[in-house]
């Protein structure tokens, strides 16, 4: 019988997983000075394996970002913490102004590996792995403030996630020398994020044949297309501007106004189905049906989908 994982990283195991796993993450440029946009954008300092996700109209206009890692050594000394890796962040509006706060909250993602665990714990991988999380320096008070976070972590490699009001500032992957606060480890459940804005999408997607099913209404709603039901043939009509997109529960054949949709492999399409209810699509299929870019990354769970 097959045992579940205890969620502790044995030392054979680490001397053996020094090589990280491969992630994919959607959008990213070099490291250094961004323009982020309206529309959603994410930021990564590939130094540091981090990133900053931008939602749309985390900005009321354009705004200019610059990410510098910092030198752990200049950091003071903190029983409290373990400080991992820190950036600094520097935002300004359109107009060259000095920005402190954003319209919507922001995303701090910092990728984590059982190199790390076993650092920061002091190769005590008994401990659990809630202690990591992801701190904003408070310059008033001299110390850090724990950002609410959540763990993403498969036994080797994941992420920290932090979601911020915070702009400019210096922030950190910490570790808590003690059990004070510890952060959730989420599940496997599939995110859908849209222009980087994360959904509440219930009921929750799910994977099929390797494909991301959706439910149909929230890709519609999303994608801004309007639905049109055939209960006679089973038929899915979508309608988003002057395309039509039409689909079959338990079938695999797609029609595009009106001619047969060619699609970069055609093996792995799955048909669309009704479970209890709730119509699913295969998202990446609507994705190049009408040609929206989607993403994976395989660490959080989280298909990314981006209008713009």
């Amino acid at each position: 019988m097959k045992k579940k994982w205890n969620g502790k990283v044995t030392s054979l195991a680490l001397t053996l997983s020094l090589a990280l796993a491969t992630v994919v993450i959607p959008g990213v440029a070099n490291a250094g000075d961004y323009t982020v946009g309206k529309n959603g954008d994410v930021c990564k300092e590939t130094s540091l394996d981090m990133r900053l996700e931008f939602p749309a109209n985390t900005f009321k206009a354009k705004g200019q970002i610059k990410i510098k890692p910092v030198d752990i050594a200049k950091i003071a000394p903190n029983d409290r913490f373990y400080v991992t890796r820190v950036i600094d962040a520097n935002f300004n509006n359109a107009a060259g102004n000095y920005v402190a706060s954003l319209e919507k909250p922001m995303r701090v993602i910092f990728n984590i590996s059982d190199i790390d665990f076993a650092r920061a714990s002091q190769m005590k991988t008994d401990l659990p792995i809630g202690r990591f999380h992801v701190g904003y320096w408070n310059e008033g008070e001299k110390n850090w403030d724990l950002l609410s976070s959540r763990i993403f972590w498969d036994g080797h490699y994941g992420a920290v996630e932090a979601e911020t009001g915070h702009a400019s500032g210096t922030y950190a992957l910490l570790w808590c020398n003690q059990d004070e606060s510890l952060s959730p480890v989420m599940d496997n459940a599939i995110r859908v994020a849209v222009d980087y804005e994360l959904l509440n999408a219930q009921p929750a997607p799910y994977s099929k044949d390797g494909r991301t099913m959706v439910p149909l209404r929230l890709v519609a709603e999303k994608l801004k297309a309007d639905i049109n039901w055939t209960g006679s043939e089973q038929r899915i009509d979508l309608v988003r501007g002057l395309d039509t997109v039409q689909l079959w529960v338990g079938k695999t054949d797609v029609v595009k106004n009106k001619k047969p949709l060619t699609v970069s492999d055609p093996s792995t399409i799955v048909a669309p189905e009704i479970v209890d209810g709730t119509t699913y699509v295969p998202l990446r299929l609507i994705s190049e049906a009408f040609g929206v870019k989607i993403d994976w990354d395989g660490v959080t769970k989280t298909v990314y989908i981006n209008n713009f």
